[in-house]
């Protein structure tokens, strides 16, 4: 029902932006075909009246539209925002191991490890250049063996498509050297992924993500 609602809002949206061009266009043409052939002084004002308020009913749906968008782009709640500012990078250690494109999105894995003795549960942000359609992520106790993954690790991941900022939480095992957690990014377009932080909170988490 939600749903439905929606797509008759942005339907009502959509043909309130069609109407009101076709009535700039045609009060603007109807203005300069007054003034051109000098009509009563009225009609000319009446258009011109017209062709403003047209343009003022446009000029508020292109600035709804960027505060829909923005709002799309910043969906972390202002709490959850000044969460993040005390997050840290201490003791982790990153980099892009991988990239790739599977059905034509960019995919990259970002492997993360720790340098120090780290909390548990273990809560990491990554914030990217681009919007995030997809994640997932494994453990690997060794290195020298990559396929080797821990089946056993409790690994907790929110639904995050189309963010620049993801979140997981690794619950168990800890990370520690030389264990590594391989985390798979699927890009919202062909975009080459940038990985721009990754943070942890500093004090563990146990609760659930901020939604």
């Amino acid at each position: 029902m939600a749903r439905r609602f929606r797509g008759l809002w942005h339907t009502f949206e959509r043909a309130v932006v069609f109407f009101h061009v076709g009535a700039a266009v045609v009060s603007g043409v109807g203005w300069l075909v007054a003034y051109v052939r000098g009509l009563d002084r009225s009609v000319i004002v009446g258009l011109a009246f017209g062709f403003g308020y047209c343009l003022l009913v446009l000029t508020l749906c292109f600035l709804v539209w960027l505060r829909t968008k923005w709002k799309s782009e910043h969906r972390l709640p202002l709490r959850r925002r000044w969460e993040l500012r005390r997050y840290t990078s201490a003791g982790l250690n990153w980099r892009i191991s991988s990239r790739g494109e599977v059905q034509g999105k960019a995919v990259a894995i970002l492997r993360v490890t720790s340098t120090s003795d780290l909390p548990q549960p273990l809560e990491l942000v990554v914030t990217c250049l681009g919007r995030i359609e997809g994640l997932s992520a494994s453990f690997y106790l060794d290195p020298a063996r990559p396929t080797d993954s821990d089946r056993a690790a409790e690994i907790e991941i929110p639904y995050s498509g189309g963010q620049k900022t993801v979140s997981l939480i690794l619950r168990s095992p800890k990370l520690h050297t030389p264990g590594y957690l391989d985390i798979v990014l699927t890009s919202a377009g062909n975009a080459e992924i940038r990985v721009l932080t990754v943070k942890r909170n500093p004090e563990g988490r146990g609760s659930v993500f901020w939604r």
